[in-house]
């Protein structure tokens, strides 16, 4: 006679029915249709089988455009890229969670277009690794972070992954075009790899193209913890003031067209940490490079040079030296803007350290800040190179201040080129001197004047 099983019993192999169940369930692939009837993510007939849900794999391809803009059902697997260009845009108040294997793809196809996702305000989560540039030859992909959005939760960014041949593989802060408000990732690191095909190299890169005075490249709006940029890599600014604060060791340099990039590395564990890479280091006419900070590449200047961050929307301006490990180079369109406030270099003015090579050109531009002072007649000198090369070349013009209160500066420049020196010193105005002149004068005829009556004879009458 069989026992009768208890309701606890029941209850045990009821859910391991249903766990048995849900495991022999095959994932399901679910693509974007060519022939969508919408852009929106949530209309189910836009997609091969239906909405993807938590145990699926998203394909994005064959010229798709997807839309988020309210928080989905968390997926498995996304996959955007193929020929033609294909792409996911996440606007503000939209989120997509990417769970479970948590990888995520862009541009995951080979071709001469790509897979591009915008995340335009809104977020995507995941908990994987977020590859741009992947599974082939010639894949191209781009993810943009942009007014406000978040990308958080992956392990790490790789750039061009798989090491295939002829990948181009992009992160824009800002927009892609057009300067926008910057977006967050928050992720240890930003990682390229090299083609292994030499004949056809990848290009990987992190482009900073937004309307922020002071943006962090850190994992959050209120984190001071910096996003690493590594391996082959390059790094560019074409709007906004970034400030890079990481040990980066990316290889394949850095270039400033436009707006500028402010180095924040001189508290970092390593000293001599660098937070442009190890590549060469080009600022063109349009860009400004500042900060404080330690920079390892050949390094040459078109624009604007300006160490410290006095200028950059900094609520309390700091001096200090930037540090070139290698040649620094300045073109005959640059300037080299130097901040005086005190008499001790790096605390008190701006200064510039070179273990290599300098070579002046363009201007030399003087500022003196409000706790800058000088005494009458005093000269103060200024160590603003401090070069451990030659110093080649001199610079074409100089702008530098001829009053401080009430008090002309003269300037001596005439060791600048051979020393890193310049020294300045007060003398009275032209009109003070002429009243003190002035005043002299009277002061003679007066006491001339006292010193004939005196000596007078009396009057014999």
């Amino acid at each position: 006679m069989k026992t009768p099983l208890s309701k606890a019993s029941l209850m045990v192999l009821t859910l391991a029915a249903c766990l048995s169940l849900q495991s022999t369930q095959a994932q399901v692939s679910t693509r974007w249709k060519s022939d969508a009837i919408d852009h929106d993510w949530q209309t189910a007939g836009n997609w091969s089988e239906g909405v993807p849900g938590v145990a699926d794999t998203a394909y994005i391809q064959n010229g798709g455009s997807a839309e988020i803009h309210v928080a989905v059902t968390d997926i498995d697997y996304l996959r955007v890229g193929g020929t033609p260009l294909s792409q996911l845009t996440i606007f503000s108040s939209g989120s997509l969670k990417v769970t479970g294997s948590g990888r995520t793809r862009i541009g995951d196809a080979a071709g001469t277009l790509y897979g591009l996702v915008n995340v335009n305000g809104g977020a995507l989560t995941g908990s994987g690794r977020l590859y741009i540039g992947n599974s082939a030859d010639d894949s191209q992909g781009t993810l943009t972070i942009q007014n406000g959005g978040t990308v958080s939760g992956y392990s790490y960014v790789g750039l061009s992954v798989n090491t295939q041949s002829g990948q181009t593989a992009t992160l824009n802060i800002g927009g892609a075009s057009t300067a926008a408000a910057p977006g967050w990732l928050d992720a240890v690191h930003v990682s390229g790899f090299a083609s292994a095909n030499p004949l056809a190299a990848n290009v990987n890169s992190v482009v900073f193209n937004h309307t922020g005075n002071r943006y962090h490249f850190t994992t959050g709006p209120s984190s001071t913890t910096a996003v690493e940029i590594r391996g082959s890599t390059t790094v560019s600014a074409k709007a906004g003031v970034t400030v890079l604060s990481g040990a980066n060791t990316y290889t394949e340099g850095t270039t400033v067209a436009a707006g500028a990039v402010l180095l924040a590395n001189y508290m970092t564990a390593s000293s001599t940490a660098s937070s442009l890479g190890t590549g060469s280091v080009t600022v063109a006419s349009g860009g400004t490079l500042g900060g404080r900070g330690h920079i390892a590449g050949a390094t040459s200047i078109d624009g604007i040079l300006q160490p410290g961050d006095d200028a950059f929307g900094n609520a309390e301006p700091a001096h200090g030296v930037l540090k070139f490990a290698n040649d620094l180079t300045l073109g005959a369109t640059s300037t080299t803007l130097i901040a005086l406030n005190g008499s001790e270099r790096e605390t008190g003015y701006d200064a510039l350290d070179i273990t290599g090579h300098l070579t002046l050109d363009g201007q030399l531009k003087i500022n003196l800040m409000e706790n800058f002072s000088i005494a009458l007649n005093k000269t103060e000198s200024f160590q603003i190179f401090n070069v451990t090369g030659n110093i080649n070349g001199a610079f074409d013009t100089f702008e530098l201040p001829t009053n401080w209160n009430g008090l002309d500066l003269q300037w001596d420049t005439s060791v600048l080129s051979t020393t890193g020196m310049i020294s300045v010193t007060a003398i009275p105005e032209p009109s003070t001197m002429a009243l003190v002149g002035m005043a002299v004068a009277i002061f003679g005829l007066a006491a001339g004047r006292r010193l004939r009556s005196q000596n007078s004879f009396p009057s014999l009458y």
